[in-house]
């Protein structure tokens, strides 16, 4: 019996992690904001290495875009410090024209991120005239690494230095596979267990 729980237990405190954040202690999760303007369409991103590997489930994010609160999102893997391969793309985006928390993007493709990789989460702004301000709050963890931006035809290219605070972000994952198979065999225990004392 005292086996069973224990299983149940690793099997719980092992299921959904993060795969990369730079956000604080719950009620204070970044600072202030990098605003930027420009002629759409205008891109801006950050680059994370993953602290973790998994398939993501979703990512938080304080962001905002005025007027239009609508953003384009991709993730994308490292390709010598340039996005390389698309591994998600989250198009027309509903999004607040004024920073007021963490906006959650759900994934559809699910796609896997290992640890230690190089990884792009970057953000397209959908406005056609360029009178448009594009929010992203910085972390407040001391975690450098600055913005990034591009316009079309442009290589992408440090909006700000290196030293200031990297864009806030938070990438979730679903449990992995070992996480599900001593899940079952857990739960395959109890329901023996059960069985047996019943006879």
């Amino acid at each position: 019996m005292r086996l069973t729980i224990l299983l149940l237990c690793l099997a719980a405190t092992a299921s959904a992690g993060i795969i990369f954040s730079n956000l604080g202690p719950a009620g204070n999760p970044y600072g202030g904001a990098y605003t930027a303007a420009g002629t759409p369409p205008f891109s801006e991103g950050t680059v994370f290495r993953a602290a973790a590997s998994g398939s993501l489930t979703d990512v938080l994010v304080p962001i905002a875009n005025e007027p239009s609160g609508v953003l384009t999102f991709d993730l994308y893997a490292d390709a010598s410090g340039q996005p390389g391969t698309l591994l998600e793309d989250w198009a027309n985006v509903s999004v607040p024209t004024s920073i007021t928390g963490l906006l959650t993007i759900n994934s559809v493709a699910h796609p896997f991120l290992t640890a230690g990789n190089l990884y792009w989460f970057t953000t397209t702004t959908n406005a056609t005239t360029s009178g448009f301000g594009l929010q992203w709050a910085a972390n407040n963890q001391g975690v450098s690494g600055g913005l990034w931006g591009s316009s079309p035809g442009f290589p992408w290219a440090r909006s700000f230095s290196v030293d200031f605070p990297m864009p806030a972000l938070q990438l979730d994952s679903v449990p992995e596979p070992s996480t599900w198979l001593l899940f079952t065999c857990a739960l395959s225990a109890v329901l023996w267990r059960r069985r047996a004392t019943a006879r």
